[in-house]
């Protein structure tokens, strides 16, 4: 391959999407009402946690640090559990929307669900740009832990 081939590829490589997300592991825990455990990855780049309560505050990592949203779609796959809140769902989404998935639990105990997120740049084929893995608990009763 000569070096301007290479340039070339190197070039169109870099103008792509950046994607960079550390896992994460939430463990929410609400004495009254009902308890959340979900995760946000906003259109604009940025992952949200929720509050047991199920608000949202200030984003606690990013997953896109380079290109725009429109280049990027996402998949997640369960490992352990069942997601109460799946705003995914089971094929590739273009990350043009905030997309949601959670755990709730209601009644005393607790809910988990394990699994991963799998960014591409394509909505079919393309390239893997990364995989983080989360792991979210809510539990219902077991004291401390916020309102």
């Amino acid at each position: 391959m000569s070096l301007l081939a290479l340039y070339s590829v190197l070039a169109a490589h870099a103008t792509g999407p950046v994607v960079g997300m550390l896992g994460i592991l939430m463990n929410n825990n609400r004495g009254t009402g009902i308890c959340f455990a979900n995760i946000k990855l906003g259109s604009d780049g940025d992952v949200y946690e929720s509050s047991p309560s199920g608000a949202y505050g200030a984003s606690s990592d990013t997953w896109l640090d380079s290109g725009l949203n429109s280049q990027v779609w996402v998949e997640r796959t369960i490992s352990t559990g069942t997601l109460s809140t799946d705003g995914i769902g089971a094929g590739r989404v273009a990350m043009t929307s905030d997309r949601i998935i959670g755990v709730s639990r209601s009644t005393t105990g607790s809910k988990q669900a394990t699994g991963n997120f799998r960014f591409y740049d394509a909505a079919s084929g393309g390239t893997l740009l990364e995989t983080a893995t989360w792991d979210i608990t809510a539990t219902k009763g077991g004291g401390g832990g916020g309102p």
